[in-house]
């Protein structure tokens, strides 16, 4: 495996556990959401059925989402090739979140903190597969 294959390797499996950390807030009561909440400066939550829902189940995909990368990784060797696929998911993810954080009037630092690293990361996975391919089919 070259250098940049085990890069991509390394960046799905710590991509990969971030998200998978998205798991703990399933747990979560609605007392200690509205707390947090609260604490980063975005007012009273809104303590309904459907905002609770839509929170749980968020960080429910968001986990989800990791756990596949951390298989793709774990598994790397067998299933590398779709490391381009998940980099181009991520540039979508990326540019819907940014979507729905200007839509939602999201905070700046929330704003940059969350779709363009995505963005980025994903175009990273792009390149850095892109490049991988060509230096295995080098010869020597």
């Amino acid at each position: 495996m070259n250098s940049q294959f085990r890069l991509l390797r390394i960046l799905m499996t710590l991509g990969g556990c971030t998200l998978a950390s998205a798991a703990v807030p399933l747990f979560f009561s609605p007392d200690l959401m509205a707390t947090i909440h609260q604490g980063l400066g975005m007012g009273e939550f809104p303590e309904q059925r459907i905002a609770i829902y839509l929170a749980k189940s968020t960080s429910m995909l968001y986990a989800i989402h990791g756990a596949v990368m951390l298989f793709i990784a774990v598994n790397f060797e067998r299933y590398k090739h779709m490391v381009p696929f998940m980099g181009w998911l991520h540039v979508a993810l990326g540019a819907g979140l940014l979507y729905i954080d200007i839509a939602a009037q999201m905070p700046w630092w929330w704003l940059s903190s969350e779709g363009p690293p995505v963005i980025g990361l994903g175009l990273l996975f792009v390149w850095l597969y892109r490049k991988a391919v060509l230096k295995a089919a080098r010869p020597g």
